[in-house]
C-alpha cells in the first residue's frame, strides 16, 4: 500500500505528530529557513507550495535541506531559482490559494515560475490585495472554504466560492495577536484535519456546521488550543 506523506511544520506538537502517524500518514517535519521570518520560518505555506502531484521548493531552502526532505520522490519536486527573504513579500512566494482551475494570488508578490506553470496548464489566475491568501482560507472543496479575511471573501465569492466568513482570534501565532485558519488545519479527501481542538475558536460551531454541510469530516489531532503552523500538504 503506498504511504500518505505529508509536509507539516517542524514545530507541530508530539500529540499531533502522533496521531497522524497513528492515522496512517508519514509527516515530514520543514526544518526553519534562516532567511524567514522566526515566527513563520518554518510554515508549509511559506515554504512550499503544492500544484497537483507536485510541490514547489526554492532551490536555497532544497538544498539546504535536502536530507529532511529525501522521503519525498524526486518526480514529485519542482525547484524554483527564486529566493525567499525576511521582509515581505519575499516571504510570501509561495503563498498562493488553488481551487480547482483558479489560482488565488497577490500576483505580483507571487511566484513568476510557478505561474508560468499555473498558466501553462489553463489555470486561471486571480488576483487578490491579500499577500497571504493559503494562511487566511481554508479550503474545504473546491467550491467552499472558510476565511477570516474580507477582501479574500469578496474575491472568492465573486469566482462563485461558497464562503463562510468567521471572526478573528482562537488561533495560536505567537508572538502575534493570532493565526489564521487557513494555516490551523488541511483538507485531505474527505476529512478536515486541525492542529488541535477548535471548541475555543469564537466561531467553532458555524465552522463545524459548514464542514458537515460540504459533507466532510472533522478531525482533531489533540486536545491542545488550535495552532498555526502553516497547515499541512498531503502527497
Amino acid at each position: 500500500m503506498k504511504r500518505i506523506l505529508l509536509l507539516v511544520d517542524e514545530r507541530i506538537s508530539e500529540k499531533c505528530f502522533s496521531a497522524l502517524e497513528g492515522l496512517g500518514y508519514f509527516p515530514i517535519r520543514l526544518p526553519k529557513m534562516p532567511s524567514l521570518p522566526s515566527p513563520i520560518a518554518s510554515h508549509t505555506d511559506i515554504l512550499s507550495f503544492k500544484l497537483y502531484d507536485k510541490i514547489f521548493f526554492s532551490r536555497k531552502y532544497y538544498e539546504s535541506f535536502k536530507d529532511s526532505l529525501s522521503d519525498i520522490p524526486s518526480e514529485n519536486i519542482i525547484i524554483t531559482n527564486e529566493s525567499q527573504g525576511e521582509e515581505y513579500p519575499l516571504d510570501a512566494i509561495f503563498n498562493g490559494l488553488l481551487l480547482g482551475n483558479k489560482l488565488f494570488c497577490k500576483k505580483d508578490t507571487f511566484s513568476r515560475e510557478i505561474l508560468a506553470h499555473t498558466e501553462s496548464l489553463g489555470i486561471k489566475t486571480v488576483c487578490v490585495k491579500q499577500g497571504y491568501p493559503a494562511c487566511t482560507t481554508l479550503k474545504i472543496s473546491e467550491n467552499a472554504v472558510i476565511t477570516a479575511d474580507r477582501g479574500m471573501a469578496k474575491a472568492l465569492s465573486d469566482e462563485g466560492i461558497s464562503v463562510l466568513e468567521i471572526e478573528n482570534g482562537g488561533i495560536s501565532l505567537p508572538p502575534y495577536e493570532y493565526g489564521f485558519i487557513g494555516g490551523a488545519a488541511a483538507l485531505y479527501r474527505n476529512e478536515v484535519y486541525f492542529l488541535g481542538d477548535i471548541s475555543t475558536h469564537p466561531d467553532a460551531d458555524k465552522i463545524l456546521r459548514f464542514i458537515k454541510k460540504n459533507e466532510k469530516k472533522p478531525i482533531f489531532l489533540s486536545d491542545e488550543p488550535l495552532v498555526d503552523l502553516g497547515g499541512m500538504i498531503f502527497i
